[in-house]
């Protein structure tokens, strides 16, 4: 199988867990915010916001200069998102949302930033989430002309036939009034009689996309996580709630897009 590295899951005989299969640990750990969980994370050696000036007027990013022509440096976070957690900024009903998620593990120079989410992923979506201050980039990722590659791995009900593979791979309608999805790689990584492992990649983020795909060929998804976004890859060693740093060399590789800096 060509193309990014996938990770291994362990499904059980049941076909009821979905666990990344963890490697050894080489990243930094610390404790973060009320929660106490552990925020893996790995700077990228420049100093970022430990001594960098930040703008009057109650801004809040790393900033130099004045005014509107400020210049923001780009920061992006590899998010790894536990389930049941809700992609916006204010939930309505008071769910837990990401960046509530996030802020109880950052450091105070990185709380004072202004993050959004680059793509949403639904509560019941776990995985890769990339967080960024740069609007820009947000953008630029999220923008349909881009075409910005996004693989899942999906534990789907029953067992899916090569023609529900091939329909998958060429487009379906999808609910909703959303249209038909565009073309999408779909890799079959475990077949079984009660559920199947697929590795979908799209180029599209319209509202809960993979799901709704499997439901046009007659499935369910079961369990789905996110483990990539363009050229940059989940890190295995990430547990859920944690998160580390890219750098600039990540960013630029893997969204083809230029960080700002300083």
């Amino acid at each position: 199988m060509s193309g990014v590295e996938i990770q291994s899951f362990k499904v059980d005989a049941e076909y009821k867990s979905f666990k990344p299969a963890r490697g050894s640990g080489g990243n930094a750990r610390v404790r973060g915010g009320a929660s106490g969980r552990t925020a893996s994370v790995r700077g990228t050696g420049r100093g970022r916001g430990g001594g960098a000036a930040r703008g009057g007027g109650g801004s809040t990013g790393m900033t130099r200069g004045r005014g509107p022509a400020a210049v923001q440096e780009t920061i992006v976070l590899m998010y790894n998102k536990r389930k049941g957690l809700v992609t916006t900024h204010a939930d309505e009903l008071g769910r837990t949302t990401v960046y509530d998620d996030l802020a109880a593990s950052l450091p105070p120079h990185l709380k004072r930033e202004r993050w959004h989410a680059v793509g949403r992923l639904d509560a019941d979506t776990t995985g890769l989430l990339l967080m960024t201050n740069d609007g820009t980039l947000v953008h630029h990722a999220t923008q349909p002309g881009t075409k910005l590659p996004k693989s899942y791995l999906a534990v789907c009900a029953g067992p899916l036939c090569d023609h529900h593979v091939e329909s998958l791979r060429a487009g379906v309608e999808l609910s909703g009034g959303l249209g038909r999805s565009g073309e999408a790689v779909v890799e079959v990584l475990e077949h079984h009689h009660a559920s199947s492992l697929l590795r979908i990649t799209i180029t599209e983020g319209k509202n809960r996309q993979i799901r709704r795909m499997l439901e046009a060929v007659g499935s369910q998804v079961m369990r789905l996580e996110r483990v990539a976004v363009g050229r940059i890859e989940m890190d295995s060693q990430l547990e859920p709630g944690a998160w580390r740093m890219l750098t600039n060399a990540e960013v630029k590789r893997g969204l083809d897009y230029e960080p700002k800096t300083l």
